[in-house]
């Protein structure tokens, strides 16, 4: 179907060896210092750069110098932003920034082995500005298997409408994502005059595993799509149980399928076990699932 694109693309892995990328990470919400520890050690054991620089955005309500002193030995520069001051010094450090190339992560992100080489190649090969990357959220405990499955929609949505050039990314305060210093200082002065060559890329060696029982589930235009489908989806499988008819079960499995196939292709690209017979639970009880989400974040917003 039109809306699918999950975009393999060729590799030339010579391209990687003619310059040394210069990089810079960005590490947001600090919210857990051991969370962060496993962030760091993933970045020095994966990496092949021995000097990285990084910023770290802490919302803890402690320093992280002393903790991260044996670190600056590892990374060219590194530089904490503290809560109360954040906005005001990242703008100020983002233009200091002269790196080729800069990656937007949260904290918690775990790396495979070959991130960086192969995401800098998919970079210098197609000349891309923007290169996005899968997350996978916390896949090994079946304790959250709802979030993993509503994840790996949003995230396979998320996929298609970049890859169809539907999405333009406009903070960067988002995460996820390798960009070109040109077009990430574009994007801070709010200069970007013209379409962005960017494409999402589901490869199981750019995967990144996020070690963190959170997930974000925020509303977005993702979820409030998803949730009006729902509520129709609802209101048809309701209809049925009380009187069965062809077009209804119809309508109910052209719900059903597009969206088994979006979330199979997603963990078949990343080669994780589909779990089938906890999708089709999740697909029965999904609106209730995304209404209770709904309240939650009414609930949030009048705190």
């Amino acid at each position: 179907m039109w809306i699918f694109d999950f975009s393999n693309l060729q590799l030339n892995s010579k391209n990687i060896e003619k310059h040394k990328f210069s990089l810079t990470i960005l590490i947001h919400k600090i919210k857990d210092v051991d969370l962060l520890l496993k962030t760091l050690d993933s970045i020095q054991s994966k990496s092949s750069y021995e000097k990285i620089k990084l910023i770290l955005f802490n919302h803890t309500d402690s320093s992280l110098d002393q903790l991260l002193e044996g670190y600056k030995l590892s990374f060219n520069n590194l530089k904490v932003l503290n809560k109360y001051n954040q906005s005001d010094l990242f703008n100020i450090e983002a233009e200091k920034i002269e790196t080729d190339y800069i990656l937007s992560i949260e904290n918690g992100m775990i790396f495979n082995n070959n991130f960086f080489n192969k995401s800098l190649l998919y970079l210098s090969t197609h000349n891309l500005s923007l290169l996005f990357f899968p997350v996978q959220f916390n896949n090994h405990n079946k304790r959250y298997i709802f979030n993993q499955l509503f994840h790996s929609f949003k995230q396979s949505f998320f996929c298609s409408i970049v890859n169809k050039n539907m999405y333009a990314l406009k903070s960067l305060e988002k995460v996820g994502y390798f960009i070109n210093n040109d077009t990430f200082q574009s994007i801070l002065k709010d200069d970007i005059e013209k379409d962005i060559d960017q494409k999402f890329i589901m490869d199981r060696e750019l995967s990144v595993y996020q070690d963190n029982e959170k997930i974000d589930l925020s509303r977005d235009y993702i979820f409030d799509i998803l949730l009006l489908i729902n509520a129709l989806f609802f209101i048809k499988t309701v209809q049925y149980i009380s009187s069965p008819n062809l077009l209804l079960l119809i309508t109910i499995f052209v719900k059903i399928i597009p969206e088994l196939y979006f979330q199979y292709s997603y963990y078949n690209q990343l080669k994780i076990r589909f779990p089938k017979i906890e999708f089709l639970v999740y697909s029965i009880f999904q609106p209730l699932y995304l209404f209770i989400i709904w309240l939650s974040n009414i609930k949030v917003k009048n705190n």
